[in-house]
């Protein structure tokens, strides 16, 4: 089974929406899309970029398990969430910066399965 070269379309997408977020709009004046538009593509631009970086090193398909998908949540809300705030006061721990990690990966691994899915089902000539 042949890999992709490149991770889908749709993962550029959301990389090109983070950086203009980032780069040249650093405050839009909206609180929602300040405070968590970033959250929320984290989760889904980490794990598509690990995914494809695992099948270039394996030279074979990935597909992430839901442990994996729950413990980059873990991961990311203990580090961002309560590790960085106590040692910097730049930083801050937020509950809803964990939900949203969490809904962004419940999304993107029900995608990710329906994906893997319907790539499975599709007879082979």
């Amino acid at each position: 089974m042949k890999t992709q070269n490149l991770p889908p379309l749709w993962f550029f997408m959301l990389l090109g929406i983070a950086l203009v977020k980032r780069l040249l709009f650093h405050a839009s004046g909206n609180r929602l899309a300040d405070s968590y538009l970033l959250d929320l593509l984290c989760i889904p631009l980490v794990m598509e970029g690990c995914k494809w970086m695992l099948e270039k090193l394996l030279r074979r398909p990935y597909r992430f398990t839901g442990y994996h998908v729950m413990l980059a949540v873990l991961y990311f809300s203990l580090v961002f969430e309560w590790l960085l705030p106590r040692m910097n006061d730049r930083y801050h721990g937020d509950i809803y910066d964990v939900l949203c990690y969490g809904t962004s990966a419940a999304i993107w691994y029900a995608v990710h399965i329906k994906l893997n899915f319907k790539r499975r089902t599709i007879p082979s000539k």
